[in-house]
């Protein structure tokens, strides 16, 4: 029987594998749809139908070394899917896959499907850089993605309102709405008076913002409440040294998963006022938990979380606007167990295994 391919961009660092979640969540709807699944990357679980191809790209230091990791990773992942093509119907191809020409061409030669996962705006990472990150490495990555959503059969979003992202309009043929990124829901009740950030600390995500947001409200009397940041990013050294002696502010860096998780569960809020998003990941989490998501309307956000129902939005275009949402969540007439509930309501009806197995099977079987 064919199956599906799964290839992704391997992270820098295994430890602290963002996609990973995804990755497992894709090999139970396939495994759920009785389809088997080839996975062309290491550092996941084996499991019965599930073939794993360890395939690395090794990390190097310099310009010229990247670009000769990268060429030799794509010519060692497209040897492989050649080898695999009698297995393989379709492939699907995660995050930043749409950077890998090479085998993705390779693919549809070979006469197998091409589905390419949008999460995010990717050439956004770059406006905060040098001149050459600015100019080089988003004209590059622009290039990249033309080229792959022109060969690909479908574009996998989270969302349907990702459309919207201005290279995606073009390709609103090919897109399909598959939330893979679902949820268990994981209720807990037992909030503390706690308001966290979890993400990469970097002004795409609003941490600047975040940061503000806890001045204003530090000055503006909501002492009894403990702000935590959790992530890595370039921001977080001038962070923690902004908020050194603030005992109201603890800035954790990165953690672990599991006890970033204990951190989001029992918060009342989960605030992200970034400035360009897919789908994140710890708004979900946070929401299968129970704890209030306060974002930016920007990316999937703006068709997930509606305003005062299961959440709040951020409007960034007035002054403190993050410490404004922030503000109404905390009122005392706000129905927060209603918000919270909602949130988790959310979650079970668009994100849950059930709801997007049924998707994929559409998307995959049918």
């Amino acid at each position: 029987m064919s199956g599906i391919g799964l290839i992704r961009v391997p992270p820098n660092n295994p430890d602290r594998d963002p996609s990973k979640d995804d990755i497992e969540n894709i090999i139970d709807l396939a495994l759920d749809n009785g389809i088997p699944v080839t996975v062309f990357s290491k550092n996941i679980n084996h499991r019965p139908n599930v073939d794993v191809i360890p395939i690395e790209k090794k990390n190097w230091n310099t310009t010229i070394g990247g670009l000769l990791s990268n060429l030799w990773f794509q010519i060692e992942l497209t040897y492989y899917i050649i080898r695999r093509r009698s297995y393989l119907s379709d492939t699907i191809w995660h995050a930043g896959g749409f950077s890998l020409i090479l085998p993705i061409l390779v693919s549809k030669i070979l006469g197998v499907s091409v589905a390419i996962c949008v999460i995010g705006e990717p050439r956004n990472a770059y406006n905060q850089g040098s001149k050459m990150d600015r100019y080089l490495l988003s004209n590059l990555t622009l290039m990249t993605e033309l080229i792959s959503f022109t060969v690909s059969d479908n574009i996998l979003t989270f969302t349907e309102s990702m459309a919207d992202y201005s290279i995606l309009s073009l390709y609103r043929n090919k897109i399909v709405s598959l939330p893979y990124n679902y949820q268990r829901v994981k209720r807990n009740e037992c909030k503390v008076e706690k308001i966290v950030f979890l993400g990469r600390v970097c002004r795409l995500k609003g941490a600047d913002r975040f940061a503000d947001a806890v001045e204003f409200l530090s000055k503006s009397g909501y002492n009894k409440y403990e702000f935590v940041i959790i992530g890595d990013g370039p921001l977080l050294s001038q962070l923690s040294d902004r908020f050194e002696n603030d005992p109201n502010v603890r800035i954790e860096g990165w953690v672990p998963h599991s006890e970033a998780m204990a951190e989001l569960s029992n918060s009342m809020l989960v605030v992200l006022p970034s400035r360009s998003e897919g789908l994140p990941k710890s708004i979900l989490e946070g929401m299968s938990h129970g704890t209030v998501p306060v974002v930016t309307p920007v990316g999937d956000l703006s068709g997930l979380v509606r305003d005062g129902e299961n959440g709040f939005i951020v409007d960034s275009s007035v002054p403190n606007g993050t410490a404004r949402a922030i503000c109404r969540a905390l009122s005392e007439d706000t129905e927060y167990k209603r918000i919270s509930e909602e949130a988790i309501k959310t979650i079970e009806r668009r994100y849950s295994l059930d709801t997007v197995s049924d998707e994929f099977h559409d998307i995959f079987v049918e």
